[in-house]
């Protein structure tokens, strides 16, 4: 599991583990943070990983070791983990998936979250309704396409609904004005 030390991370950390030890105690379950690896010996991790190990990640961070001076390349670094691996790597957030070569997983995805926060904004401004708790849209499978076609896995083992990143249109997407 790809994490950094903030607190969040901590937290998803602790809840994953659980999860594993609980419903999975046949799995084998790794922390790999920034502060015990360097970006470098985590590439080299992802290498070393068999086609049977799966990768979680959820961000790689860490300020202490290098100051401001590799913001750019920390906060990005996902961006280049798919190119090391010979395993598909789910992530917890949508870290770019369009662009990152990663596989995917459930989110809730950004244009619905803001239709939920728009209509509540308009809510309270229209009634001054306040107080109340609001609920994000339920999370979205989704998925890279191209990931999914590097690593061979057929579109038919994927959920209904699923949202896929760099799939190519179809005849009738294309041409909707025919």
């Amino acid at each position: 599991f790809v994490t950094d030390n903030r607190y969040i991370s901590a937290r998803l950390r602790k809840e994953v583990q659980d999860i594993v030890e609980n419903n999975y105690p046949e799995w084998s379950f790794e922390n790999l943070t920034p502060d015990k690896l360097t970006t470098d010996e985590l590439i080299s991790k992802f290498l070393e990983t068999s086609t049977e190990e799966g990768i979680l990640y959820f961000t790689w961070f860490n300020n202490e070791l290098t100051g401001n001076k590799d913001l750019v390349l920390q906060t990005n670094a996902y961006r280049i983990f798919s190119l090391y691996v010979n395993t598909p790597i789910i992530t917890i957030n949508d870290v770019g998936l369009k662009e990152s070569g990663m596989l995917g997983g459930s989110y809730t995805r950004f244009p619905q979250m803001m239709e939920v926060i728009l209509q509540t904004m308009d809510e309270v401004i229209q009634s001054n309704v306040t107080g109340r708790i609001v609920y994000p849209p339920s999370p979205v499978p989704t998925f890279n396409y191209l990931a999914m076609l590097e690593h061979n896995i057929p579109l038919s083992v994927i959920p209904p609904a699923t949202y896929l990143y760099n799939r190519p249109e179809t005849f009738l997407e294309k041409n909707r004005t025919l």
